[in-house]
């Protein structure tokens, strides 16, 4: 098991002191850190959605040409393309859907260290697509690409910690980790502290702090982000 006390932290929010929660608009209520968080699902069950790697970008136009060129880079140990033609076969994009494909790909890419790889075998791993679930494995990919940096990773490893997945539960370190995904431009994760700062769960409330994370996050096109955005500007 990885040292935890290793992991790169973020200044947390201040802890809660009790007041009451600020009320969230219509449909937001079910917004929560912990424990049992939609972010686990949403993050770790989807591989398109914890993507944040340097890949092609027409990644839905590619050609028999580029994926040659992608397979021969990849057979000669360039862990990007390695990651490349995992992420093709993990979605179907260039060549069929086959998930052992995608781990054998993923997992030579992640053998080298690269954390975009690492991240997303973490989260085969955690949902049991082309291997065994197995969650303690997961953790330890999701980890070694959280400590460097990777955005999804870190989001990713908050829940895990939260939600006591591969990991033992920590609250706290959920807390810092979460901060820092969003300080690093993770959209989730902003959005989520803005919804902590909102309600004063897991950090003191602070209304104007919570809408400052809102509109990072909708900037970046988050959906849940822009409707709460569009929600406290009627507000006002």
């Amino acid at each position: 098991m990885p040292n935890a006390s290793a992991m790169p932290q973020a200044s947390a929010p201040r802890v809660s002191s009790g007041r009451a929660a600020a009320p969230l608009p219509s449909g937001f209520a079910r917004y929560r850190l912990l424990p049992e968080d939609e972010l686990t699902q949403d993050s770790l069950a989807q591989p398109a959605r914890v993507i944040n790697a340097p890949v092609n970008a027409n990644l839905h136009a590619i050609d028999a040409s580029i994926r040659a060129q992608y397979v021969y880079a990849a057979g000669q140990g360039d862990a990007a393309s390695q990651f490349n033609l995992g992420l093709m076969h993990d979605l179907g994009v260039g060549v069929a859907a086959d998930e052992a494909k995608a781990i054998e790909w993923y997992g030579k890419a992640a053998a080298q260290g690269y954390a975009p790889a690492q991240c997303n075998l973490g989260a085969m791993y955690l949902s049991g697509r082309g291997v065994p679930k197995d969650a303690v494995r997961a953790f330890e990919w999701m980890y070694k690409s959280a400590v460097q940096g990777n955005r999804a990773a870190l989001a990713n490893v908050c829940v895990m910690h939260a939600s006591a997945k591969g990991v033992a539960r920590d609250d706290a370190r959920a807390t810092r980790l979460i901060c820092e995904a969003a300080a690093r431009g993770n959209a989730r994760a902003q959005f989520r502290l803005g919804v902590m700062c909102r309600t004063g769960i897991g950090a003191t409330r602070d209304d104007a702090r919570a809408a400052e994370w809102f509109a990072r996050a909708a900037a970046q096109g988050y959906e849940d982000a822009q409707h709460i955005t569009d929600w406290l500007a009627a507000q006002q």
